[in-house]
């Protein structure tokens, strides 16, 4: 089996609470036919395997087995780009994050702010990996009945909170093998991680 290394890119189930205590991480996953709905990537250091966490609550390098604490349903899967990456660049650039300490993108539309899944695709582009995901919008993705429900919806939480989703940008989430970040002909599975 393959030992997990810098650049890899883990998919797990978040439990993540929108405003009103709005299971936000459940609805990204189900819309989006997805098994998971957070993204993260390794960096490995002086032999230690780390992983970057970027969430509402900052971001930060987390020990991988600190990191499996937070896998919902005790699983995850690993995803590494074809290529290989610039293992060196990828380390930089996630130190970089960490540094600059952006705030969490609850709009999913600030370019000055960073939500979990594109912290990946920036880490990835800044390291010299370009168009390795693609971007969709929400409409391209939720089917049109559903879509006519979250938008009101979605108008009164931003209203209310200032915090909502942004349906005419494209965004990067996780989703499935036809469809978000694990359909990316560019990666590959390494491995499903099953925790006991």
């Amino acid at each position: 089996m393959e030992e997990i290394t810098t650049g890899d890119v883990l998919y797990r189930k978040s439990d993540a609470l929108g405003p009103f205590y709005i299971p936000f991480s459940k609805l990204v996953a189900i819309l989006s036919k997805s098994l998971y709905s957070h993204a993260s990537i390794v960096v490995k250091e002086n032999g230690f395997t780390n992983v970057l966490e970027v969430g509402e609550n900052g971001i930060t390098k987390l020990p991988l087995e600190k990191w499996e604490c937070w896998c919902v349903e005790q699983a995850y899967s690993v995803y590494r780009l074809r290529e290989g990456v610039n293992k060196e660049q990828i380390a930089e650039e996630v130190n970089q994050l960490i540094e600059d300490s952006p705030e969490y993108n609850f709009t999913f539309d600030d370019p000055d702010k960073v939500y979990c899944t594109e912290s990946v695709v920036k880490i990835y582009e800044k390291s010299g990996h370009k168009d390795v995901f693609v971007p969709l919008r929400i409409k391209d993705v939720v089917p049109f009945r559903i879509l006519c429900i979250m938008k009101p919806i979605n108008w009164i939480v931003k209203l209310l909170t200032g915090k909502g989703l942004n349906f005419s940008e494209p965004l990067y989430f996780v989703g499935n093998e036809d469809q978000g970040m694990m359909s990316s002909v560019k990666m590959y599975k390494v491995k499903d991680v099953y925790l006991n």
